[in-house]
């Protein structure tokens, strides 16, 4: 099926670079160009108000602006308000830019002429044919090319009147010895087709030399021989003589083509060859702006050469490189880079102006079986390279189990047996999830276990996205406090310690246990503890760049710990929470892999959940959940699944599981379970899971001896 207009016109967009355009069709006028719509740039001050940014014109003198089609439209005196107008306007630029432009696009008929002003509008309508006809101005320009060619040399005949030599012509010694210096004689300049033009454009004084292009003299570069001149290359007017020659079947013929930047380099190229047999051709660019637009057309061609990327050797040719290797890339094109050597010429015209007799061997070797040679080489260093980075080497594995390189303890919870059936505790590039309804205590038993983690000196990274780190570390004290005095004396809780008013009632004795905690906390947890709380939803890549900078502080990775992982700002391009989880829950996994560090989640669960066992299915948006937790937990009432199996209906066992939920939540203290629904690391405890004593008015959980 073939493309429609829309996508034809995206794709040559695509292609072609508007300051090239805008280079080749529009009067230059300092930086920028004389606008085509209001004229900004011919004024007394000339100082023209066209700005070209990111692939759009804008004249900030008459407001006008869009994109290359707009222009072309314009320049053209093409109407592309419909169809077929913009079809026109298309192919022109296409044909521009070397590449394919609509389905029969070269048949369409005449767009109707398109009026931009009140004084055009009032004219009678006029017929008038788009400008696509050149024959004349290329018949002038191929003129021009042969009379300054007759300018620059002249042929020295023998006796006989046969052409014994060939020199510079008279008046042309100028010239002469500024290609000299190129690496080009009279005899070679002559056989090229050079030309000399010592007042271009009527231009006194303006010498410039004229390059032709190859296969067609009405399209060429004029090189000023003022190295200080500001405009060193001029070209002929695409509205005179039409575009750049487009890339043709004839130009991709032989086993080689070879891509360079400007005609001095394709002249450079050819004379260094000349004596490499005739299976090759080589292309120039006409500037590193067109790079895109003719690597696209010698993917249209598909050809069966080996096209090498001469691109000169400084930022803007070995981005031009760039940009064509993939191009060639993704259309399966062979290709290959030419191997500049670090220290010597950057191009080929210098190659060959300075180092002759060694480009010419260079080239005769690459164009005999070198570029061939280094084409298959890359393409294996490739294939190594993807196999190195990608694959993994079951010889690599075997070698780091047996010297346990890079192997790290896990980090245990301060919780026995969870450590137990986790393999010692958190394992390291591992990802575990808890879950349980709104209230069960599953932020408290996070935060115990991160303190625990840091009070064994060990980094933690605590994102918090619902609780203010006052409302955490109170939490903690509370803790610390009934630890320190005991669960029979009247403890302090972490409402108290954020309370002005209860403070104000409080006795010297609280006041010492809170300092008794706040000593603690300070000495043994605060060090390793640190917390990241936004204003704004955190990303994962956020606490990887903050988790980068605790490892190199500290010289060890952090424990990280997100409460909660619904409350993560969602990457960009996930278009519902669902696809945020998945992807942030992703990004998390391949976070703890990267630092080889434990990551710990908290997830709300789903409202189905609320009165019932906390399983796989309970995590809200549980999918991403699900398959990329290397271990998932559930917090639920002791003895809920009991409980609920009691019911003989759907309803009935949900009555029981929210009256069990309801009588647990009454209770200052609380039965409760922990469940291990997944574990990549050991067994699991889906349904009776490890049985501990919530105390939640001083927020801390202790292991709970069953029968109790």
């Amino acid at each position: 099926m073939g493309e429609t207009l829309k996508e034809t016109m995206q794709r040559v967009k695509e292609a072609v670079d508007l300051k090239a355009w805008c280079e080749s069709n529009l009067t230059p006028c300092g930086r920028s160009y004389v606008c085509p719509y209001c004229g900004s740039g011919t004024g007394p001050k000339g100082t023209p108000a066209l700005s070209i940014h990111k692939g759009r014109f804008k004249c900030f003198s008459c407001d006008e602006g869009g994109d290359i089609f707009d222009l072309a439209a314009k320049v053209h005196g093409i109407d592309d308000t419909d169809g077929d107008g913009k079809a026109q306007v298309t192919d022109l630029v296409a044909q521009w830019a070397g590449v394919m432009g609509t389905d029969g696009g070269a048949g369409r008929k005449a767009a109707k002429p398109k009026t931009s002003s009140v004084q055009d509008q009032a004219k009678p309508a006029q017929a008038a044919k788009p400008k696509t006809d050149y024959e004349d101005g290329r018949k002038r320009a191929t003129a021009y090319t042969r009379a300054c060619a007759n300018r620059l040399t002249t042929k020295v005949l023998d006796a006989d009147g046969e052409v014994a030599s060939v020199e510079w012509a008279a008046g042309a010694e100028y010239a002469g010895a500024y290609l000299e210096k190129r690496g080009f004689d009279a005899e070679l300049a002559a056989s090229f087709g050079f030309g000399y033009d010592p007042q271009y454009c009527g231009h006194v004084g303006e010498h410039r030399i004229v390059v032709p292009w190859p296969g067609a003299e009405w399209y060429y570069t004029a090189r000023v021989l003022d190295e200080d001149a500001k405009d060193k290359y001029k070209k002929p007017s695409s509205k005179v003589v039409g575009p750049q020659p487009p890339v043709t079947a004839e130009d991709l013929r032989g086993d080689n083509v070879l891509v360079v930047e400007g005609l001095m380099d394709l002249w450079s190229v050819k004379a260094a060859g000349a004596h490499a047999g005739w299976n090759w051709s080589v292309i120039a660019l006409g500037g590193t702006g067109n790079g895109k637009a003719v690597a696209r057309a010698i993917a249209d061609q598909r050809p069966d050469a080996l096209v090498t990327l001469m691109c000169d050797d400084d930022e803007h040719g070995r981005s031009c490189a760039d940009d064509m290797a993939a191009i060639l890339k993704d259309a399966g094109v062979d290709y290959v880079r030419w191997p500049w050597e670090k220290g010597g010429p950057n191009d080929p015209a210098e190659m060959w102006a300075h180092l002759p007799s060694h480009m010419r061997e260079g080239l005769v070797s690459w164009l005999n079986g070198g570029a061939k040679e280094a084409h298959d080489k890359a393409v294996v260093e490739e294939a190594e390279a993807v196999m190195t980075n990608r694959l993994t080497s079951p010889t690599d594995v075997l070698e780091s189990i047996f010297s346990m390189t890079g192997a790290a303890y896990p980090v245990p919870t301060g919780f026995d047996e969870l450590d137990d059936i986790l393999g010692g505790g958190l394992q390291p590039s591992s990802l575990h999830v808890i879950a349980a309804s709104s209230s069960s205590g599953k932020t408290t038993l996070t935060l115990q276990i991160a303190d625990f983690v840091a009070q064994s000196g060990h980094p933690v990274l605590f994102v918090t996205c619902e609780q203010r780190p006052d409302e955490m570390i109170a939490k903690s004290l509370a803790r610390i406090s009934s630890r320190i005095n005991g669960v029979t004396k009247l403890p302090i809780e972490a409402t108290e310690i954020r309370s002005r008013l209860a403070r104000e009632r409080w006795g010297v004795d609280r006041y010492e246990m809170l300092v008794a905690a706040g000593n603690v906390y300070t000495e043994h947890i605060a060090p390793n503890m640190r917390y990241l709380y936004a204003s704004e939803r955190p990303s994962v890549d956020q606490i990887g760049n903050l988790a980068d900078a605790m490892k190199v502080a500290t010289g060890q990775a952090p424990l990280i710990v997100v409460d909660y992982l619904q409350l993560l700002a969602a990457p960009e391009g996930a278009k519902d929470v669902r696809l945020a989880v998945d992807e942030n829950m992703t990004k998390l996994r391949a976070l703890a892999s990267r630092l080889k560090t434990p990551v710990w989640v908290v997830s709300s669960v789903g409202r189905g959940a609320y009165y019932g066992t906390v399983d796989l299915a309970s995590f809200k948006e549980s999918s991403g959940i699900e398959f990329s937790a290397d271990v998932a937990l559930g917090l639920q009432p002791f003895g809920m699944a009991d409980d609920v199996a009691k019911g003989k209906s759907e309803a009935a066992m949900k009555a029981a599981g929210k009256a069990a939920e309801n009588a647990m939540r009454e209770r200052d203290t609380r039965a409760v379970e922990l469940t291990v629904l997944k574990n990549r690391y050991g067994r699991t405890r889906p349904k009776h899971g490890i049985p501990l004593t919530y105390r939640a008015n001083v927020d801390r959980f202790d292991r709970m001896e069953v029968g109790r």
